[in-house]
């Protein structure tokens, strides 16, 4: 059956769990898998680590006059410090998860947003990224939206980031290196998206987010490693 295919809802007036159309199952565990994460693949063909120095040679078309007149020039930037690899342990997990759950990331920018009350969250995310990637993020509080951003200028972490957990608020994933990583960079990932958007305080949890995809597979980590079930609706405007 083709996801297309898949009827939902109910098939009689009796709204019952026995009417449904459609019954869905979900995996009962994930097997630990791989226990570090390769950076340079999750990068643009533009970065290379040179000796251990994150590295971009991008390259520019300069246009004077005319097509006859262009010429090609080479603009090289460095990070060192970024790392060629991670361990994917709980504090990584965390990041990401966080990220995804309250992070934006332009090319060439990375953004967090938290409520100005969240000076621990922003002090512990503010620490791990500089810890982990080497990149410092400045607070930037906006005491009239009740808003802390935490902001860093940093074109490879804004590459990785948007690679591993996808580009823009409706677009957001798990990262597959989650769910094929470790069970303390899956518990990480789950502790960081709940602190961002999510309450897990009764036996059923409650997660809001506008990406049905980053909902359903925090629903899936949820089941398999707390046993936690909740539902995945979509919000009407």
């Amino acid at each position: 059956t083709l996801p297309a295919d898949i009827q939902t809802g109910y098939r009689s007036g009796k709204k019952c769990i026995e009417a449904w159309n459609t019954y869905a199952t979900l995996p009962a565990t994930l097997e630990d898998g791989q226990s570090t994460l390769e950076v340079l693949p999750l990068l643009s063909r533009d970065y290379s680590f040179d000796k251990g120095c994150c590295t971009r040679h991008k390259v520019f078309r300069n246009c004077r006059s005319g097509k006859q007149h262009q010429t090609d020039s080479t603009r090289t930037t460095t990070w060192p410090g970024f790392p060629e690899q991670l361990v994917m342990d709980e504090e990584l997990g965390w990041l990401m998860g966080l990220f995804a759950a309250e992070g934006s990331a332009t090319q060439k920018q990375v953004t967090l947003s938290l409520s100005i009350s969240e000076q621990d969250l922003a002090a512990r995310f503010i620490a791990g990224m500089q810890s982990k990637f080497s990149v410092e993020f400045k607070p930037y509080p906006r005491p009239e939206r009740n808003l802390l951003e935490l902001v860093a200028h940093h074109t490879a972490l804004a590459c990785l980031l948007k690679s591993l957990c996808g580009a823009g608020a409706a677009h957001k994933h798990v990262p597959e290196v989650i769910m094929q990583g470790t069970q303390e960079a899956r518990a990480g990932f789950l502790r960081g998206v709940l602190d961002g958007d999510g309450s897990s305080t009764r036996p059923r949890f409650t997660f809001g987010v506008a990406s049905p995809k980053l909902a359903w597979g925090v629903r899936t980590l949820m089941a398999t490693t707390e046993n936690k079930w909740g539902t995945v609706g979509t919000m009407e405007d």
